[in-house]
C-alpha cells in the first residue's frame, strides 16, 4: 500500500499554473553576472537590450528578487519607463519617487520632487546601512536624452551625499 505524498501547493496555486515561476536562463545569468560584476567593481550602470518580449522585465524581476535575497542592505528600485512625447522633469522625478514608494505632492515644484526623492533615498539607504542604491530602468528605449542628464544629475547629488547609484 502505497502512501500518498502530500503536496507542496494545491493546482491552483502553484506556481507553474500561476505563471509566476522564474527560471535563470542563460541571458538572465549574464544579466546577473554583469550587474554583480558592477556592483563589485562600482561601475555604476550598464545597457541590457534584446529584442521586444523575450522576458527584459521578467529578468529584471528575477535579478531584483535575487539581489534581495542574495545583499539585503542594498536599496533597490524599478522604474517603469513610460513612453512621452516631450520629457517632463516633474513626471520623471514622480516616477521615481512612485518606484521608491514615496508618493510625489501633486503640483509640487521639480526642486520639491527632487529633494523629495534625494531625502528618501538617503533615508533607505541609511536604515539598510549599505551606500549603494541600485536603479532598473524598465523599457529605457522610451527615455530621451534630457531623461540620462537628469539621472545624471541625480547620481552626481547622491555621490556628493556619500551614496552610489546603479542603474541598469
Amino acid at each position: 500500500m502505497a502512501i500518498a505524498q502530500p503536496r507542496p501547493a494545491s493546482l491552483e496555486d502553484h506556481p507553474i499554473s500561476r505563471r509566476t515561476y522564474r527560471i535563470p536562463t542563460p541571458s538572465i545569468a549574464a544579466f546577473r553576472a554583469l550587474v554583480d560584476e558592477c556592483l563589485l567593481l562600482y561601475i555604476t550602470g550598464a545597457l541590457i537590450h534584446g529584442r521586444p518580449r523575450i522576458g527584459k522585465t521578467y529578468a529584471i524581476e528575477f535579478i531584483r528578487r535575487d539581489l534581495e535575497r542574495r545583499h539585503p542592505r542594498l536599496s533597490i528600485y524599478k522604474m517603469r519607463c513610460t513612453r512621452s512625447q516631450t520629457p517632463s522633469e516633474n513626471s520623471f522625478f514622480s516616477a521615481l519617487l512612485y518606484a521608491a514608494n514615496h508618493p510625489a505632492q501633486s503640483g509640487a515644484s521639480k526642486a520639491a520632487l527632487r529633494g523629495r526623492l534625494l531625502h528618501k533615498l538617503r533615508q533607505v539607504a541609511d536604515t539598510k546601512g549599505d551606500e549603494r542604491i541600485v536603479l532598473f530602468a524598465d523599457e529605457a528605449q522610451n527615455l530621451h536624452e534630457l531623461h540620462y542628464e537628469w539621472l545624471r544629475d541625480l547620481h552626481d547629488e547622491l555621490e556628493s551625499n556619500g551614496l552610489r547609484l546603479f542603474v541598469f
